[in-house]
């Protein structure tokens, strides 16, 4: 899973898939608009996130989801919401149920609020998610049987077998991110990519076209993304949906990489594989130090309206901060690989790839 240098594994949260009753989402790779998802939170992303967490930045729908702001301290007790199929990682959650994405070989299995109960959603392997109002979308590195290189688009209540197909013949496609008109993704082969094709169907554009990509979402009219200009460290980046040339939002120290990213209405969130975790405005401008120290390994991240949420896989540990900056809050502890992390509007979920478990724990008001 060495997808980034110097970091145990990367997921792109999707990362950041955000979700909300109404309205559009995407994650990080991942990521975001109105739910949560790992990655992003606030206007779309994938899932290593993304995306994920936030009110909709772009949707007039009212979210269920990801808005309360609400506080981490004194949570109660985690509990089991589900056992799922083998290395849950990316997240996102909308009013009924938590989706889950494994690690590159697999399928997105659809699990209840209500009662942790478990449907089959897309039967094509995938490796992250992002989500809409109505659709959740997938990217596919294929193994065995399955074939390479797929985006893919699937309504939320099953598409056996009546999937959509947005693009195919993609290199080692890694990261998905979703807004109201187009799917975004990366692709990590050489000589790598950020993408994007329009939800209606057409044919595939080249937002970026050189330098590995791995965490996206899709936010403020830009593409962020976590990517290499050359060879060596994964800086933050952006670039405008429309197209035109990338802008480096952060540059991490000493050949560092950012791992994982999550993205609202204003900002972009980002961890490095030193263990920082900040802030940046969506166009660019000053970068805010929210923590340090936090470890490598840090592969899933999401945020609401009032708190930026990480999974630290190599202390096995739930962290919130306050946007803006303020004391950490260690939701859980002595976790099993937690990966993926998503929020709504009563608890914070996360997946575990240690005992395969997906996790909740009730957030106070």
């Amino acid at each position: 899973m060495n997808r980034i240098a110097g970091s145990p594994f990367v997921l792109l949260l999707a990362i950041a898939a955000l979700a909300a009753c109404q309205g559009e989402v995407s994650v990080s790779g991942g990521q975001a608009d109105g739910g949560s998802g790992s990655g992003s939170g606030g206007a779309s992303s994938s899932s290593s996130g993304s995306s994920s967490g936030a009110t909709p930045a772009s949707s007039g729908g009212t979210p269920c989801s990801g808005t309360g702001g609400g506080s981490s301290a004194g949570a109660t007790a985690p509990t089991v919401l589900a056992h799922v199929p083998a290395s849950p990682t990316v997240l996102a959650v909308d009013c009924s149920n938590l989706y889950v994405a494994p690690y590159e070989i697999g399928v997105v299995t659809a699990v209840s609020l209500a009662d942790g109960s478990q449907r089959t959603l897309n039967p094509v392997s995938a490796n992250s998610l992002a989500m809409d109002a109505t659709r959740i979308y997938s990217v596919s590195p294929g193994g065995g049987d399955e074939a390479q290189g797929l985006v893919l688009a699937c309504p939320k209540s099953g598409c056996t077998p009546s999937y959509t197909t947005l693009a195919t013949g993609q290199t080692n496609v890694w990261g998905v991110a979703v807004d109201g008109q187009n799917v975004y993704w990366t692709n990590q082969g050489a000589p790598g990519a950020v993408m994007k094709a329009p939800l209606a169907g057409g044919a595939p554009t080249t937002l970026v076209g050189a330098g590995s990509a791995a965490s996206i979402a899709a936010a403020g009219g830009s593409v962020i993304y976590s990517g290499y200009v050359t060879t060596g460290s994964a800086l933050l980046m952006s670039v405008p949906i429309a197209g035109g040339p990338a802008q480096v939002l952060f540059t991490p120290d000493n050949g560092n990489s950012v791992e994982s990213l999550a993205v609202d209405a204003s900002n972009a969130y980002f961890v490095t594989t030193d263990g920082i975790v900040g802030q940046v405005p969506l166009g660019g401008g000053t970068v805010v130090t929210l923590a340090t120290n936090q470890g490598n390994g840090i592969l899933g991240m999401t945020v609401d309206s009032g708190r930026l949420y990480w999974a630290a896989n190599s202390n096995g540990t739930i962290v919130s901060i306050p946007i803006g900056g303020g004391a950490t809050t260690t939701l859980a502890s002595g976790q099993p690989g937690p990966v993926g992390v998503a929020v709504d509007s009563t608890n914070v979920y996360w997946s575990n790839m240690g005992d395969n478990t997906v996790m909740k724990i009730a957030l106070t008001q």
